[in-house]
């Protein structure tokens, strides 16, 4: 692509036969001539690619990087047969056909590839490094990827049997009347009486602020979504990740165990970075420059 200059472009690509909106970065001084490393980014929660994806973006770049974040299906700018549906194939195909673009460019050295997945993110990055043998290394940040077990241990067997019987019905309904139902995954609220680091306060000062984060944010969700809960269980395939990670958390990270049940049942070369003075949601925008100064040493050291 002869049109991509330097700092921020915005490109397009397909995915299950649906178009995908993204944001290609490069280095300021980029020349299509030179061959770069390149990182694929995914975004937390319900994020689109404005939010965290920007802001890494912009540090990557500065690092001598071409990044991509991009819209998960159905988010954002992308086209998708739903309204943000959290699914974890969707997610982890898209991620596929976005490793495949990257390498595509001939600015782009095939064999230096990364990944960097941010807390529901990490999800879909930690899934396709197991057997996307292109991604040379990963790594993820305030990584949900006990989630599966998390949420179980709040319900009973009833209350979980009535949980999955809802989205179930959600899906019937959708078959029978082609309406899908919606939930609010993030609903607007007051968390001011949560502690001060705690991902419920600091995830509705990032997602519901007073001033949306963005004109095409959403945090409603399809009211199936919680079929797909069995996907996030990262630990049960962790030790057959054989590609080189990296779990950065936030020291006052609440769901810090969430990366670290990971982390303990991958195969090395692994590593696990604390930031100090940073929380769970920290790591989406404020803690960037730590994050990525990290992941990139980690990056190189494992590049050849």
């Amino acid at each position: 692509m002869s049109d991509i200059q330097s700092g921020r472009n915005s490109v397009t690509f397909h995915s299950m036969g649906y178009k995908i909106a993204a944001h290609l970065y490069t280095p300021d001084d980029f020349d299509p001539a030179k061959s770069y490393p390149a990182v694929v980014f995914t975004s937390p929660g319900t994020s689109v690619k404005e939010m965290s994806g920007a802001v890494y973006g912009a540090e990557f770049s500065k690092r001598g990087y071409v990044f991509l974040v991009f819209d998960r299906i159905g988010f954002g700018e992308s086209e998708g047969p739903l309204q943000q549906p959290i699914a974890i194939h969707f997610g982890t195909e898209a991620l596929r056909d976005a490793i495949s673009f990257l390498r595509s460019h001939s600015f782009v050295d095939r064999n230096k590839v990364f990944g960097l997945g941010l807390c529901v993110g990490s999800q879909q990055m930690v899934q396709v490094a197991v057997t996307d043998k292109r991604l040379k290394a990963i790594a993820t940040g305030s990584g949900m990827l006990d989630s599966f077990v998390f949420m179980r241990n709040f319900m009973t067997p009833e209350q979980r049997h009535d949980y999955y019987l809802a989205a179930n019905e959600a899906r019937q309904a959708y078959f029978e009347t082609g309406e899908m139902a919606t939930f609010d995954y993030f609903p607007k609220g007051d968390a001011s009486d949560q502690p001060e680091h705690s991902t419920a306060r600091k995830g509705q000062e990032y997602y519901n602020g007073d001033v949306p984060p963005h004109p095409r944010y959403s945090s409603v969700i399809p009211a199936n979504s919680a079929e797909y809960e069995w996907g996030n269980h990262a630990v049960s395939f962790g030790p057959y990740l054989e590609t080189p990670y990296m779990g950065i958390v936030g020291e006052f990270a609440d769901l810090a165990p969430l990366t670290k049940a990971f982390f303990d049942v991958c195969t090395d070369p692994k590593e696990y970075v604390i930031i100090p003075g940073k929380d769970h949601v920290d790591l989406y925008q404020d803690a960037a420059s730590e994050v990525c100064d990290a992941a990139t040493g980690f990056f190189e050291k494992h590049s050849a």
